[in-house]
């Protein structure tokens, strides 16, 4: 009988990470919230845009070129982090610490 716990393996965070995000997301039309920070994603599907009942998007510590196109397009945003990115964000997206009303 083998036991049961933790294996010997140890999976290394670059195997793990999140490179890319399925233009899919476009679908999820209820969502509010969404962080997705430390991966290695390079940038995000056009298909965000459609996300017009997220208000809460965090998105610091990426390994994103620019800023996604898409941010503008959804105007029910009041929370947004683009920081610590591979680009210089503008400055009311590096990081709105308050929710904008």
């Amino acid at each position: 009988m083998g036991s049961v716990g933790p294996t010997d393996h140890v999976i290394r965070r670059e195997e793990e990470s999140l490179t890319r995000v399925p233009p899919e997301i476009g679908r999820l039309r209820l969502l509010e919230l969404l962080s997705m920070n430390y991966t290695g994603i390079l940038g995000l599907p056009m298909e965000m845009g459609q996300l017009q009942n997220l208000s809460f998007l965090d998105l610091s510590r990426n390994q994103f070129q620019s800023e996604p196109e898409f941010i503008e397009k959804l105007m029910g945003l009041s929370y947004v982090n683009l920081s610590d990115n591979r680009y210089n964000p503008s400055p009311q997206n590096q990081h709105w610490g308050d929710y904008i009303e």
